[in-house]
């Protein structure tokens, strides 16, 4: 289901071990697990990226489930990946399973009221959420994607690019979904967003990640889509800027626009706490002290184009 070309493969805690070691010799600055990652496996993972102090993120492996993370200390959850197992009653009528269409599905028998009790107790386990509900087009219904293959956003795309949602039947972990399995998605959607709105409100951090292409176009989508689920404009930039600073471990004023911080700034022509859109009425880019105006931004987009 998922290809493992450039990927580490490890099978018991020695395996784990010994990739931690490896990649962090070699400078990298997480180490990234997948779903099926042994629990042995992981376990030699946590053990070792803690003793060398590099953190552990990515998703939730099936064998380790979200509890099993949260006592790891596990530094981040990526695509809200564990908390469906929990949120969704035994006698449902869909439960989740290995294959991301079952997982889909139960997201809308979430129960609500179990919401709370997971957001304190991933804020009381220091984890931090990438929820990356960008991601979330390539399950809505073809009248959506078709839509958004229309925008100006999706035009910088490559073909490549489209090809991930205009040929995505033909991917397979996403293969097994029908047309009604798209309709249904979008219930599953709103019992997520109750579960970020959750996190955010019981102080555990949220960051506004993607996943998906275009790249860096989508970050625009990825704020709009973090105030639709109810986030305020003002968090949800947080969620982009310096929060992901303090995740980083970045002093000096990362992230925030204050004397000393980086001479890294993007000029709007528009508020964004009026309207999160306004995000993407970029009229020019200070990066490291070079100021780009919109006409320079437009010729790089053109090159990049080409």
């Amino acid at each position: 289901m998922i290809d493992t070309a450039g990927r580490v493969i490890v099978h018991d805690s020695v395996d784990g071990t010994r990739a931690v070691r490896e990649q962090a010799a070699a400078g990298y600055d997480f180490i990234k697990v997948y779903n099926n990652v042994p629990a042995a496996a992981y376990r030699g993972i946590v053990a070792e990226a803690e003793r060398l102090g590099i953190p552990v993120a990515g998703h939730i492996p099936f064998e380790v489930g979200l509890d099993g993370a949260l006592a790891a200390g596990q530094t981040s959850i990526e695509h809200l990946r564990g908390y469906v197992w929990h949120l969704v009653p035994e006698d449902a009528p869909n439960q989740p399973g290995a294959d991301l269409r079952s997982r889909t599905l139960a997201w809308a028998h979430g129960d609500l009221s179990r919401i709370q009790a997971l957001a304190e107790r991933t804020r009381d386990a220091g984890v931090w959420s990438v929820p990356t509900l960008s991601v979330r087009m390539i399950m809505k219904p073809d009248r959506l994607v078709e839509a958004y293959l229309a925008t100006e956003e999706a035009s910088h795309m490559t073909e490549g690019m489209r090809a991930f949602y205009t040929e995505r039947m033909s991917i397979p972990w996403i293969s097994n979904f029908g047309p009604a399995d798209f309709e249904a998605a979008m219930d599953g959607f709103a019992v997520a967003d109750s579960l970020i709105r959750a996190l955010v409100g019981v102080g555990a951090p949220v960051l506004a990640g993607t996943d998906t292409p275009p790249l860096g176009f989508a970050l625009h989508r990825e704020l709009e889509e973090l105030v639709g689920a109810g986030l305020s404009p003002f968090e949800a930039l947080q969620s982009a800027t310096v929060l992901p600073a303090r995740f980083l471990g970045r002093g000096g004023g990362a992230g925030m626009v204050a004397e000393g911080s980086p001479a890294d700034l993007v000029l709007l022509e528009g508020d964004p706490l009026a309207a999160i859109a306004n995000t993407r009425r970029i009229a020019g880019v200070v990066r490291r002290g070079d100021w780009l105006d919109r006409a320079t931004l437009d010729a790089m987009l053109e090159e990049a184009g080409r």
